[in-house]
């Protein structure tokens, strides 16, 4: 007999939502801002923001930084006007996204299916353990996630729903196409925008797209884009080629000057895709099988899911300057998908839900062998041999991990869609435990050390010398924590952003200048945190030098006048 089935009530619903809300908001305030992904660097940017009461053109050290649309600085900003300028201030745009996120994939289920679909869905996407880890993370990719999302919900509104009530879903379209482009860039548009097209060509529904084009829905977009980006332009010469070739054009084919960030390769950013879905990655196969072989009724959902999915993945798959954390606007997606193959579990012959079951032995194999070759794997990495907790970390991980997934397969033929909260539950309740491996990470890959040992070595009278990668971000931390301008020894290489020539001087020293002060002022030195080990110090310095300290790769020196 097949279950009958009953939606969700608002008060589970609103339940939910605080559950993940309390998930994602645990200890918000710690660890300290990473120096990779760039926590500090948007961090640092917005606190400038709120110092200067510069708003249109943002600053990292004190200097011009025009590499990125403004939005996301906007909103850490806001959050340090309200909360004062601390970690969990810098983090709380980002985790309120994630969060809107889940709501969002709740309403685009319920919206192309039904309500427990939503639920499902939104239990899944916020269940993976990239979902949480993001959240933490300081950077747009979690804005332009929350605004593909938006989109295409507004999208399937806007399909679905006749008459005048189609302009607020339109407004909302647009909208979120806009927050996407002052997020992350045109990928704002182009995410979203590929598979909407897609989705109504192949439906024939040329009407919709020829109203979606037309030039006069277009009046909400420009309105919230293109001042900012003109005001931007007519401040600053060369700001615009560098945006629009530079950032964008040159960048997706990994020829952007400077060339800062180190893409990864193919598989790699496929494998992280996979692992920031864990622990559904097993179930994404059978939820592509059954989208794919789906009737006729299903067929405008699965295209859709499967256009919006599959875009992100190919355009990042294409683009020579991939890195790892690109592929996350596909993560909602997925989760629609196997959150709508959690809710018609029982609605399948027998042999299909046999085959549904067995997904959950593989899965408690692999939690099971987590337990002991995981914690092996770690001590045989270099770089987190100083993280000696992680062995213990990585074993409470899997060891709740295959306690949930063991429930869950005792109890999934009576109760077809109890893996949804089990796993997810499990995954939400390990956010200490992952906060714990975070922190773990902080000492070797933030700043807060390093600025900790310049303010013991006297660093309020004595002027700070950073040896910047190519990548002179990294000096945010340092910014962020000192609450002051350092001058960045110029990397060798380095070739300005248009924008940036005008007023390179005021950022960058080069070697002769670093020698002068060597020998006339009180100097206190960070070491290059990307250079080899094996590289000698007087071979970087003046000299004569002292060691302060060191954190990781960077060392602290200083030069001897009293």
């Amino acid at each position: 007999m097949t279950p009958r089935f009953v939606g969700p009530r608002p008060l589970a619903v609103a339940c939910g939502v605080l559950v993940v809300a309390l998930a994602l908001t645990y200890r918000l305030g710690s660890p300290p801002l990473f120096d990779d992904p760039n926590d500090a660097q948007y961090a640092e940017v917005a606190r400038e923001m709120v110092e200067s009461g510069e708003w249109i053109s943002p600053q990292l050290n004190y200097v011009l930084f025009l590499n990125k649309p403004p939005l996301l600085y906007w909103m850490i900003a806001v959050s340090y006007a309200i909360c004062g300028v601390q970690e969990a201030a810098a983090r709380l745009p980002g985790t309120l996204m994630t969060l809107l996120t889940v709501v969002l994939v709740y309403y685009l289920g319920r919206e192309l299916s039904d309500a427990t679909t939503g639920l499902l869905a939104a239990t899944v996407y916020a269940g993976m353990a990239g979902t949480i880890l993001e959240a933490r993370f300081v950077r747009p990719d979690v804005l332009l996630t929350a605004s593909t999302t938006a989109a295409i919900l507004a999208a399937a509104v806007l399909w679905r729903t006749p008459g005048r009530s189609r302009r607020a879903a339109c407004i909302a379209l647009y909208v979120a196409l806009a927050v996407g482009v002052m997020a992350k860039g045109i990928v704002g548009v182009v995410l979203p925008g590929v598979p909407i097209a897609l989705a109504l060509l192949v439906e024939r529904r040329a009407d919709l797209l020829a109203r979606l084009a037309a030039p006069r829905h277009w009046l909400w977009f420009v309105l919230l884009v293109v001042p900012w980006h003109v005001v931007a332009a007519l401040r600053h010469p060369g700001f615009l080629w560098d945006y629009v070739v530079n950032q964008h054009l040159l960048f997706f084919f990994d020829q952007k000057l400077p060339r800062d960030s180190v893409p990864v390769s193919l598989s790699v950013f496929w494998a992280a895709f996979l692992l920031r879905m864990f622990p559904w990655t097993l179930f994404l196969p059978l939820a592509l099988v059954r989208f794919t072989t789906a009737g006729r009724n299903a067929r405008p959902v699965a295209l859709l899911l499967l256009a919006w999915g599959g875009t992100v993945l190919a355009f990042f798959s294409a683009a020579s300057s991939r890195l790892e954390h690109y592929a996350l606007p596909a993560l909602p997606a997925v989760a629609l998908l196997i959150g709508s193959l959690l809710r018609h579990w029982s609605d399948v012959d027998r042999a299909w839900q046999r085959l549904l079951r067995a997904h959950l032995a593989p899965l408690l194999g692999i939690a099971i062998a987590g337990l002991w070759w995981v914690p092996t794997a770690l001590t045989q990495v270099d770089m987190l041999s100083a993280a000696g907790q992680l062995s213990s970390i990585a074993r409470l991980f899997f060891g709740v991990l295959a306690i949930a997934s063991a429930i869950a397969l005792m109890v999934v033929r009576r109760y077809p869609m109890a893996p949804a909260p089990l796993l997810s539950g499990a995954i939400l309740a390990l956010t200490p435990v992952m906060h714990w491996g975070m922190a773990q990470l902080a000492p070797s890959n933030s700043s807060a050390p390093i600025a900790a040992m310049l303010q013991a070595a006297g660093a309020d009278g004595a002027e700070i010398v950073f040896e910047a990668p190519v990548e002179y971000q990294q000096c945010a931390g340092l910014n962020f924590y000192l609450r002051r301008k350092l001058a960045i020894l110029r990397p060798a290489g380095f070739v300005d952003p248009t924008y940036l020539r005008p007023h390179a001087d005021q950022l960058f020293i080069d070697r002769t200048r670093l020698a002068q002060m060597w020998q006339t002022e009180r100097v206190l030195f960070v070491s290059d945190p990307l250079a080899p080990p094996s590289r000698s110090l007087a071979a970087v310095i003046p000299g004569p030098f002292s060691i302060v300290g060191r954190s990781g790769t960077r060392w602290v020196l200083r030069n001897r006048i009293p």
